[in-house]
């Protein structure tokens, strides 16, 4: 950044731009380092704070859920007893990510019922109650008025596999708090320990939780993911401002030549493969050649690679064809001729095909690499080719 501020002309901007996305780049990083350095170093007391701090989002999550089903309770008294116009008004009730549901009685049988229901409902206690199964925990409010009937339930765990069948609300707050899960028991827990959550409403005790943490090192690679994506766009957008830059500033062929090894040093450097699990485009188990190390180590280093080196011919070839000896042509085309099929065939080796079989998207992963690596050497053995023969290219008519 300081050494931006002295670059004059066109690229001016370019370095600029590219200094403060690489600034945050590192601005995006430097949490993510300080909190892996806490898991490391301070392990027990990370893992005090995170079950706190779950268990603190859970009381509220649960408050904010009873809240929510007594409003949708009390609000379905207050409807008409048409059996049509109650079912569409529950279902303007119902809304949010979490499950939950309403069912309105008149007398003895159920008028209208909205949203998803998992575990059995017991409307004759009115009030607050909890309903546990095998599989399901709920909470459940009872609201009456005159002959009618209404209960709200809100889902609050599940436990496998019923886990994969819904999504109860304790299932989007471990997935938000980094948690392996809640582990709920009835309210026997009378110590103040923090670290346990004695659920209760206006001094009734519903049950005790108590918060799992996931292991040291799946903390660490969660941390690590959280931030990946958007430090590593960063850092590739700011690679381009300082590529285009350099290229917008100078038609020096040794100034680009730099630039576009700065980018390929990046490509080396850089461990794509991390990114694995956002796109298969850095899976090495889709692709993967050891011949180029990092630079082909999957189908997105080669692309990279191949797109740097297609540039940089085109730069050659643009700048220096007109100064390319006879000789240095002829040689070209014989390395291209010798080399470039050998080349191409051991990075189409780097193919390989999953058994679940090939979709359009991974097709694509590996044809545009191959692609620019093809063109790369293709338009290396023509130009050189073009500067050999000269004026006698074509045919005399």
């Amino acid at each position: 950044m300081a050494t931006a501020t002295r670059v004059r002309g066109a690229q001016r901007r370019w370095a600029i731009a590219s200094s403060i996305l690489l600034a945050a780049s590192a601005g995006l990083a430097v949490p993510a380092q300080r909190a892996l350095w806490r898991v490391d170093h301070d392990w027990d007391e990370w893992r005090r704070s995170s079950t706190i701090r779950g268990l603190a989002a859970l009381r509220t999550a649960l408050d904010d859920a009873v809240s929510a089903s007594d409003q949708v309770a009390r609000a379905a008294l207050a409807l008409p007893p048409d059996r049509t116009q109650a079912f569409e008004a529950l279902a303007r009730l119902i809304n949010g990510s979490d499950e939950r549901g309403v069912v309105l009685f008149h007398g003895d049988s159920a008028l209208a019922w909205a949203g998803v229901i998992r575990p059995y409902l017991d409307p004759v206690p009115e009030g607050i109650t909890v309903v546990a199964t095998p599989f399901y925990l709920a909470l459940q409010v009872t609201r009456r008025q005159a002959d009618s009937r209404s209960v709200g339930v809100a889902l609050i765990d599940a436990a496998p596999p019923a886990d994969r069948l819904s999504t109860p609300l304790t299932q989007r707050l471990k997935s938000d708090l980094g948690l392996r899960g809640f582990s709920f028991a009835p309210p026997v827990d009378s110590s103040g320990s923090p670290e346990v959550l004695r659920y209760a409403i206006l001094g009734q005790r519903f049950f005790d939780v108590r918060a799992a943490p996931l292991a040291q090192g799946e903390i660490a690679q969660r941390i690590t993911e959280s931030v990946r994506a958007r430090a590593g766009l960063a850092f590739i957008l700011a690679l381009a401002c300082f590529v285009i830059g350099v290229w917008r500033g100078t038609r020096d062929l040794t100034q680009r030549a730099g630039a576009l090894a700065v980018g390929l040093a990046c490509t080396a450097l850089v461990p794509l493969s991390q990114y694995s699990n956002l796109t298969r485009l850095f899976d090495p188990a889709v692709y993967f050649t050891p011949k180029g190390g990092p630079l082909t180590g999957n189908a997105g280093a080669l692309m990279t690679t191949s797109a740097i080196i297609l540039l940089g011919v085109l730069a050659v070839f643009r700048r220096r064809a007109h100064r390319l000896s006879r000789l240095g042509g002829v040689i070209t085309i014989l390395l291209v001729a010798g080399l470039g099929p050998f080349l191409l065939r051991e990075l189409a080796r780097g193919v390989h095909i999953p058994q679940h079989g090939v979709d359009a998207s991974l097709w694509l992963i590996w044809e545009i690499p191959l692609f620019l690596a093809a063109v790369s050497v293709l338009l290396a053995g023509a130009a050189a080719g073009a500067t050999t023969l000269g004026a006698r290219r074509g045919i005399s008519t």
